[in-house]
């Protein structure tokens, strides 16, 4: 129960504090994600600022949701999934990238919500 309370709670305040564009929905995100995932296969050559928008909030939501629900975890005992202690960034955006793609059901989701089901599904707590 103060599992999803903080899910909740998460979700809300994350709702209030996003800017004002659509990204905050899955689909939206995977869009910059997918820019990312063109950058770092390039070089980031041939990018725009816009690109680079992209890119450091696509980074930012992964991070942020992976770093917020670990201190969730340590603060109630519960996780809600688990990870290496050193995940890196790219490894992350490959996660969520490859559980969008499988799952187009989550691309209606808060992407909050789409960020911590695609890292349930990659990395579950044994």
């Amino acid at each position: 129960m103060r599992a999803l309370l903080g899910i909740v709670v998460l979700l809300a305040v994350w709702g209030c504090a996003a800017p004002a564009h659509a990204a905050e929905m899955g689909d939206n995100l995977l869009k910059s994600c997918q820019i990312a995932v063109r950058g770092l296969e390039t070089g980031a050559k041939g990018m725009s600022s816009a690109d680079g928008y992209h890119i450091g909030y696509c980074f930012g939501m992964l991070q942020g949701t992976h770093e917020t629900t670990a201190v969730h975890g340590t603060q109630y005992e519960e996780t809600l999934f688990c990870t290496a202690q050193q995940v890196d960034r790219k490894e992350l955006l490959t996660t969520f990238v490859t559980f969008m793609d499988s799952n187009p059901s989550a691309l209606r989701l808060p992407a909050v919500a789409a960020v911590i089901l695609a890292f349930q599904s990659a990395y579950p707590c044994r």
